[in-house]
């Protein structure tokens, strides 16, 4: 009778192919798990902006206004914004930190007024404590708030946040940070033009210091869906080394002066999303703006929809996907 012989296993060579053919898949497989996550990520962060956009528009309905940009300083009669060195007057806080209520953190926001005058949060108290000299209010900006932070990033492994961001009346952007103070972290702030209330004021967008603008104006001037209402940023390069700093939700706003290079940098809008800076509009709608416009045409019209009332008409195709 003839024995089978039955062998079992593999040989080298065999084992060797099975390998390659997987390390093949999994090059395969990486980056289309990867697009997949980006995608959703960025999905996910626009829903954020969505959201600070609804409760923008809720805030308005509450007080007949959008949120100021910051409830900074001024001086003179008539007033006259100050340069931001000067944080001896005004709250110091931003358009972020005044809908919290409608962003479903109104113990917050409650906690953070403990204390204080009524009207503290009131763009008509001109004359505020800055919020780091409240305890209740240094206690409440610990807060971890979901909604103000995209998913790509992570701002926290960061250690120096931004408190305060806002261009002056003397043209220079200013900020304040504390580099030990374990403040919640933000990924968006509002827009607030060219240069705010400085440099091409008449570029002004609709978060500027102690500047509310309300929805009549915006639809009766430039329009809701024509002008930039919040947009992302990170305080950091979106690529390399990192700075180190990121964006507090007590922070204001932040001008679109210097366009959106890539990789990002600390003063200006950006993102990790691949390609794209996201923006969420007056009306609430979200779209994406290319990054690497900071020049040319596709400047010019992001600059022209930053402004809520300078009456140009925009090119959204020249810097918007």
């Amino acid at each position: 009778m003839t024995r089978l012989r039955v062998r079992f296993g593999f040989t080298l060579i065999e084992l060797l192919v099975v390998i390659a053919i997987i390390a093949v898949l999994i090059g395969l497989l990486v980056p289309a798990v990867q697009k997949v996550r980006d995608a959703a990520a960025r999905i996910s962060c626009a829903n954020n902006l969505s959201q600070l956009g609804k409760a923008a528009h809720n805030y308005q309905s509450a007080n007949n206004s959008l949120p100021p940009g910051m409830l900074g300083s001024i001086r003179g009669n008539p007033p006259q914004y100050n340069t931001p060195t000067d944080y001896s007057y005004g709250q110091q806080i931003g358009c972020l930190t005044l809908l919290l209520p409608f962003v479903e953190q109104d113990p917050v926001y409650k906690q953070m007024l403990n204390g204080q005058p009524a009207d503290w949060a009131s763009p008509n108290a001109l004359y505020g404590t800055p919020w780091w000299n409240i305890g209740s209010a240094v206690a409440a900006s610990q807060a971890r708030i979901k909604t103000y932070l995209c998913p790509s990033d992570n701002p926290d492994v960061r250690p120096y946040p931004f408190v305060v961001i806002y261009p002056g009346s003397d043209g220079n952007c200013w900020f304040v940070y504390w580099p030990n103070a374990p403040v919640g972290r933000s990924n968006y702030l509002g827009v607030s033009g060219y240069f705010g209330q400085g440099y091409w004021w008449y570029y002004c967008g609709i978060f500027s210091n102690r500047n509310p603008v309300s929805m009549s104006q915006l639809t009766s001037q430039d329009g809701s869906s024509n002008t930039l209402m919040f947009g992302e940023a990170l305080g950091d390069s979106s690529s390399g080394p990192s700075t180190g700093f990121c964006l507090s939700w007590m922070t204001g706003c932040e001008p679109v002066a210097w366009g959106l290079p890539d990789p990002s940098t600390w003063y200006s809008f950006g993102s990790r999303h691949t390609g794209v800076v996201q923006f969420c509009m007056g009306d609430g709608a979200v779209k994406g703006a290319r990054k690497g416009t900071t020049g040319g045409v596709g400047w010019n019209n992001l600059i022209y929809a930053s402004g809520w009332n300078d009456g140009s008409l925009v090119q959204f195709d020249s810097f918007m996907n």
